[in-house]
């Protein structure tokens, strides 16, 4: 009897470790390609440490880095007006067959706005937790995408809103590169 209960508990675990190793659901025609554990922990440090900071008192180019950051068309709605963003890119995505505005952002100032105005609007609802994005969400960024998606990609979820953020990674280290407030696609 010993011995069964053993087994039994050696084939829970197994289990648990695999399903633990598979975790995350990347939905079928989704190109997704992963990166290290380590990049990944250290794109989640980043963005926790953004999200837990004020606006005003995060270092710009650790966080975003010198290159343009993808505003998408819901985070756009949610806190961009064009004549606070004078110079930022107009991008036009379809999606679901409409045309929805995002914008690129490279302006440093500029970046720390959006991100200010975003943590306004979100931080209300409490502070979020982060984690690896889900099957909708990763289907929701890839209508959004004309690219791969690549790893490091997390979702600040705040509950209601759920904010969207992919990194690129530069000379080994992460930087914000897309953020988005993720939708419902299907309505």
């Amino acid at each position: 009897m010993m011995h069964m209960h053993k087994r039994i508990s050696g084939l829970a675990l197994f289990f648990l470790l695999v399903a633990g190793a598979l975790g995350q659901e990347i939905p079928k025609g989704v190109t997704y390609k992963t990166t290290t554990d380590e990049m990944n922990k250290k794109a989640m440090a980043l963005l926790e440490q953004a999200l837990s900071k004020p606006a005003g008192e995060i270092d710009v180019d650790k966080t975003f880095g010198s290159s343009a950051i993808m505003c998408g068309p819901y985070a756009w709605q949610m806190a961009g007006d064009s004549a606070s963003f004078k110079g930022a890119t107009p991008v036009t995505l379809m999606v679901n067959g409409a045309a929805l505005q995002g914008r690129g952002i490279s302006d440093k100032e500029q970046k720390r706005l959006l991100w200010r105005r975003l943590m306004e609007k979100l931080n209300v609802e409490g502070p979020a937790t982060v984690r690896k994005a889900n099957a909708d969400e990763i289907r929701f960024f890839w209508a959004m995408i004309p690219f791969d998606i690549q790893e490091p990609l997390f979702v600040a979820d705040y509950g209601r809103d759920k904010l969207l953020v992919n990194f690129v990674v530069k000379n080994d280290e992460p930087r914000l590169f897309w953020i988005d407030i993720v939708q419902d696609l299907k309505h």
